[in-house]
Formats: C-alpha cells, sequence, structure tokens
C-alpha cells in the first residue's frame, strides 16, 4: 500500500442551509399552531388530543373553559374529567368513544357537565381517530364546543311552545264550553272563523258558518241590521253593546223566522300592527228569561187591572148598598117602638134588625176596604181621647149581642192620648167579636188594656183551637178568614183583622198574634199616645 488518497468537500454552508430552513419551518408550524388555536379559542372551540394507548390528554385552554374549569388550575385526570359528566349521559359519552376507536372512525357526543363550582354547562365534543397500518388507534384528535346557551334557548322554545299549546288547548276547551256563544269573524265582510256550539245552536245546528261571510251564513239578519252594526265596529273600532235585542233567526228547514233576544258585545280586534283586522262577538242567548218577564208583566198588568176594578166595584156595591140598609134599619127601629106587636112579630122583627147590622158590618169594612187600596190607606181624625171610655163603651154593646158569654176585663194607668176613637173603637170591636165566635161558649174572653213606656197596650185573649200557623203567616191580609169553617156559617167576608191591622199601622202602632194549644189565643196591640193639650 503506497498511500491514501483523501478527498473533502467543505459541507458548511449546506448544512447551515439545511438547519436554517429545518428551523423556519418549525417557526412556520409553530405559528400555524399557534394560528389555528387562536381561530378555535375565537370561535369558541377548544382542542384536544387523546392517546388511548398511553391514556395522554393534551388540551388547550378553549377546552378548559368549556368545560367550566379554570385554565390556571393543572388539568384533572382522564377519570376526574369522566365523573364531570352528568350521570346520566356518561355510558352514552363512553359508548360514542369506545365506538368511534374500534371502528377508526368519527366521535362525536353532546352531554352534559356539572363544573367543580356544580354549575351545569352543555358541550358537544367532536375527535377523529388516527390508526396504524393494522388499525390499531394511535390517537383521537378533535375539538369541544359550550352549547349551553343553544341548549337553554331550546329548552325555554320548548317551554314556551309547550305553554302555547297549553294556552291554546284552554282556549279552546273555554271556546267550546263557554256558558255564553262565541263567534270570530275576519275581515271587513266579517267571515266566520270560528263559532263555537252555543253559537252554533242558536242560528241553527244545520247552518254552515265557517268560511262563509256573516251576511251569506246568515241572511236574514241583514235587513235587522246587525251588519251594519258590525260594519260600523270595523270601520271605528268601537265596541258595541246591544241589551236584550230582539232578533229573528232562520234556524229550521221550514224557512220559519223564530223570535230570539239576545245580549250581546262587538269588539273589534287588531293585528300587531295595530290595524283592524276583525271582530269577536260574545253573549248570551236570554229569550227565555225575556219571554218569562214580558209575559209576567202582562200578567201583572191584567191581575192589576182586574184588582182595580174589583175595588172600584167594591166600592161601588158597597156605597149603593148602605142607604138601602141604613133605611131598613131605621125602619126595624120604628117597628120596635111599637107597642102592639106580639112576640112572635118581635122575634122576626129582631131577626131581620140582626141580619141588616150583619150587612151594614159587612158594607162597611168594604168601604174601609176600598179606601185603604185606592187611597193609600185608612185615613183617621186624631183628636184627644181616653180610651177606657172608648173601649169600655164597646165592650157592652158587645155583650149584649152575645148573652151568656163572660169577659173579662182589665184597665190600668193613663190611657189617654191622641186617637180616632172611632177606628179604635172598630179595632176593639172586631178583636173581641173574633175572640167570642172562635171560641168555645163556656170559656172567657179576657181584655187588658194598660198604659206602659208611653204607649196604650191592649191583648185580647180566648181559649179554643188555635189558629194553624199557615193561616197566622196571612191572618192580616184581606180576604183571609182566620176559621173557614165557622166564617161559611157567618158570613164573614174576611176584612176584619185587615181592617183592624190598617188602624194600627195609621196610629204608628204594631199588632201581632200568638196562637197555642196550650195557651190559648191572644192578640196585642201597641199604640204610642200622643196627648195634645
Amino acid at each position: 500500500m503506497e498511500g491514501v488518497i483523501v478527498v473533502a468537500t467543505d459541507a458548511t454552508d449546506e448544512v447551515k442551509s439545511r438547519k436554517a430552513q429545518a428551523a423556519a419551518t418549525e417557526a412556520m408550524q409553530r405559528q400555524t399552531e399557534q394560528r389555528m388555536t387562536f381561530a378555535l379559542e375565537a370561535g369558541g372551540l377548544g382542542h384536544w388530543q387523546y392517546h388511548p394507548n398511553t391514556g395522554q390528554l393534551d388540551v388547550s385552554v378553549g377546552y378548559k373553559l368549556n368545560l367550566g374549569l379554570d385554565p390556571e388550575d393543572p388539568l384533572p385526570s382522564i377519570e376526574a374529567l369522566r365523573q364531570l359528566v352528568h350521570p346520566d349521559d356518561r355510558a352514552r359519552v363512553n359508548q360514542a368513544l369506545e365506538t368511534a376507536l374500534r371502528r377508526c372512525g368519527d366521535y362525536e357526543a353532546e352531554y352534559r357537565v356539572i363544573s367543580p363550582r356544580g354549575k351545569m354547562r352543555w358541550v358537544l365534543s367532536r375527535g377523529k381517530v388516527a390508526c396504524d397500518k393494522d388499525g390499531a388507534p394511535l390517537s383521537v384528535t378533535g375539538v369541544n364546543l359550550s352549547t349551553t346557551e343553544r341548549k337553554m334557548a331550546e329548552m325555554e322554545r320548548e317551554q314556551l311552545l309547550d305553554e302555547i299549546e297549553a294556552a291554546r288547548t284552554r282556549l279552546e276547551n273555554l271556546f267550546e264550553h263557554a256558558p255564553a256563544f262565541v263567534c270570530t269573524l275576519r275581515g271587513p265582510s266579517h267571515v266566520v272563523e270560528m263559532a263555537n256550539p252555543l253559537y252554533q245552536r242558536l242560528v241553527g245546528v244545520e247552518r254552515r258558518l265557517a268560511g262563509l261571510p256573516i251576511g251569506e251564513a246568515l241572511p236574514e239578519v241583514v235587513e235587522q241590521g246587525f251588519v251594519k252594526l258590525l260594519d260600523h265596529v270595523y270601520r271605528t273600532g268601537e265596541p258595541y253593546i246591544g241589551r236584550e235585542s230582539f232578533l229573528r233567526l232562520d234556524r229550521g228547514e221550514e224557512r220559519k223566522l223564530e223570535d230570539a233576544y239576545i245580549t250581546f258585545v262587538y269588539q273589534a280586534t287588531r293585528n300587531r300592527q295595530g290595524i283592524i283586522d276583525g271582530i269577536d262577538v260574545f253573549g248570551f242567548d236570554v229569550t227565555t228569561q225575556v219571554q218569562a218577564r214580558l209575559e209576567a208583566e202582562t200578567l201583572a198588568a191584567q191581575l192589576g187591572q182586574r184588582a182595580d176594578f174589583e175595588q172600584h166595584l167594591i166600592g161601588i156595591v158597597s156605597h149603593d148598598l148602605r142607604n138601602p140598609v141604613s133605611t131598613i134599619l131605621l125602619g126595624i127601629a120604628a117597628l120596635l117602638r111599637g107597642e102592639d106587636l106580639t112576640d112572635r112579630q118581635t122575634k122576626n122583627i129582631v131577626r131581620i134588625h140582626n141580619a141588616a147590622e150583619r150587612a151594614n158590618k159587612m158594607i162597611r169594612d168594604l168601604l174601609d176596604f176600598t179606601q185603604a187600596r185606592l187611597g193609600g190607606g185608612l185615613r183617621i181624625d186624631r183628636r184627644n181621647a181616653d180610651l177606657q171610655e172608648v173601649f169600655r163603651g164597646v165592650i157592652e154593646e158587645v155583650e149584649a149581642t152575645h148573652a151568656g158569654r163572660e169577659v173579662q176585663t182589665s184597665f190600668a194607668g193613663d190611657l189617654r192620648g191622641e186617637f180616632d176613637p172611632d177606628r179604635l173603637g172598630q179595632v176593639m170591636q172586631n178583636l173581641l167579636t173574633n175572640a167570642l165566635k172562635y171560641s168555645p161558649e163556656g170559656t172567657p174572653v179576657r181584655i187588658e188594656v194598660r198604659r206602659e213606656d208611653g204607649a196604650v197596650s191592649l191583648s185580647v185573649h180566648n181559649q179554643g183551637k188555635p189558629i194553624p200557623t199557615a193561616q197566622l203567616e196571612t191572618i192580616f191580609q184581606p180576604l183571609r178568614r182566620a176559621g173557614a169553617d165557622l166564617d161559611r156559617t157567618s158570613r164573614s167576608i174576611g176584612l176584619g183583622l185587615y181592617i183592624v191591622k190598617e188602624v194600627v199601622d195609621a196610629h204608628g202602632g204594631t199588632i201581632a198574634v200568638e196562637s197555642t194549644e196550650e195557651r190559648g189565643t191572644t192578640f196585642a196591640v201597641r199604640l204610642p199616645c200622643r196627648l195634645r193639650e
């Protein structure tokens, strides 16, 4: 071997150039990664990469923020991150990742996480699995995005839709089952949009309404002025209220108009721009009530006319009968003064006298009744009077015509006052006569009159059968009898107690009755004293 030839080339510049190019490429990659990171985070995306073989997880700051983690805190372990997933979503998220790794495919899952601060967030995570030539997964690279705001908006929207649906259902139920008729009209021609069952029943159950202008659906109401009212409300926006309005409707196949009365409201409706676009109709069918009231008013008018006629007739008859009866009584008095009458003749004349007196009392009661009804109450003539003298005189007169009956009397105190003695004598006569009439022959009638607390109290008590409770409620009404059987024999017309109450009322007093099997029957009168010096 004679020697070694060494050939060398200076590669310094080439190496330096290659190193500079590698550094530039690395710098560009870092810059690109930074730009991507900035872009991802600007879009709310977080970047992550997972290595299933080693369990290593690399994440960006945005990833932590989307999970609700503090960017300054160290990243929790894989198991700790899994525990942040909502328990109801955890199995589904794990299943999605396992499927992606097994198939070397794409990964996607949207789930809820509970941050360490206890706040719930929604996260959408997407990734792609990288595998070797044998199909074994090497890594999963992906991004995550917070969808909390969108999910909350969707939940609020769903809740709002549920509330709207519930409100619509309630409105439909109210519309269908409202206790009033309801109809909605749209447009200037008042096209029927909806009508509830009561409205359909009002106008006729077989009539077509929906989609038709009201003038076409109900042509008979056009001439009755209801469409003009709708036009006015639609044009002006002023509501119209109709009370017990009369209308005629063609409800059946016979083409016969039927009368009806309705109370209703026409109310204009407006769109979002405030422009009138329809009319709501709401009201009640008051036909039955109005017709019943009209019938009652007609009947009341007829009864009033009849009552007026009867009262005028009673007044005329009683007035015309008074003179002949008075003449008869005068004639009887003259006959009784005769000295040549036989016992039989005297007895017959007394019988005639008693009958004429009863007729005279009936006439007087009828005149008082007519005056009370037509004149607004009995007229009284007040003057100073001693009721002891007035009542004793009446009691003696009644005792004379009821021989054999015992009347017990008791007077106490100063019984003077400002009274109508004639009318109060009539009160005593009616009460005492009734007490004797409605009590057994062998029982006494007790009269007590006394002064107490500036008033005169009068009570008339008798024994016997009590007045039935039902009759006690109407005993002071005219043409009512306390005892029907007895009154048929005595020919009473049932005005005595009515006149008694009218006289007591005219004096500003009160009257009451108590009637029981044990205590008997007592009429109690209280009259205020108004003594004039």
